[in-house]
């Protein structure tokens, strides 16, 4: 089995300020230089799409199985380590470890991942 992974991204300019107004005092300066710097950063919209194919190219019916990287993902979320500072992953034998520092006990913490 083969699984194929398309991937497509395309940025987006939004379109800056115009006009703002008469700008009184130096509050209504600084938001206005906020909202104008806000208003034109760029953004990028993507697009990912996974298929399954035998291994002669012919696409097949089925779930895409998680790869290492969604396994970390699900880990990280199940286990409320998504904010946790000093997060690392490495790979020992054949399993991956997941070290995070624990906020509660200041203790860097090593789990191995199945």
């Amino acid at each position: 089995m083969l699984i194929i992974t398309l991937v497509a991204s395309e940025e987006i300019q939004t379109t800056p300020m115009v006009g703002f107004g008469v700008v009184t005092g130096l509050g209504g300066l600084i938001s206005g230089i906020i909202y104008a710097s806000f208003n034109s950063y760029t953004h990028t919209k993507s697009t990912r799409i996974e298929c399954l194919f035998n291994m002669d190219f012919k696409h097949i019916m089925g779930e895409i199985p998680k790869n290492d990287f969604n396994k970390i993902d699900d880990f990280k979320i199940t286990n409320v380590f998504e904010n946790s500072k000093l997060q690392t992953v490495f790979k020992y034998d054949d399993n991956f470890i997941f070290g995070a520092l624990d906020k509660d006990t200041s203790v860097y913490k090593l789990y191995k991942l199945d």
